[in-house]
């Protein structure tokens, strides 16, 4: 049976599946922050995270650069991080 759990800034989820929202989501967040959420695996056996994008859209990247250093998301593991930014709705 499958279950959606809702998670937020400052939290760690152990879920299947998790909603992660902005703080007064579907409203803009108006000043800087930091939000980090933890996602444990739920079994030993899990090798893969699949994250899929909503409504996920934050500061465009530079136009020169290409590069994130405006707003960014950050996606660590234990070998690398990746970092987003800019439209991302409907990806995963």
């Amino acid at each position: 049976m499958w279950f959606s759990v809702t998670a937020s800034c400052d939290n760690e989820v152990q879920n299947n599946l998790t909603y992660v929202t902005s703080p007064g989501f579907p409203n803009l967040i108006d000043r800087p922050m930091n939000c980090t959420v933890v996602v444990r695996k739920i079994d030993t056996e899990v090798s893969q995270l699949r994250i899929d994008f909503v409504h996920f859209n934050i500061g465009q990247p530079n136009a020169v650069t290409g590069i994130c250093d405006g707003d960014v998301m950050v996606i660590n593991n234990s070998r690398r991080s990746f970092e987003l930014c800019g439209w991302n709705s409907g990806q995963h």
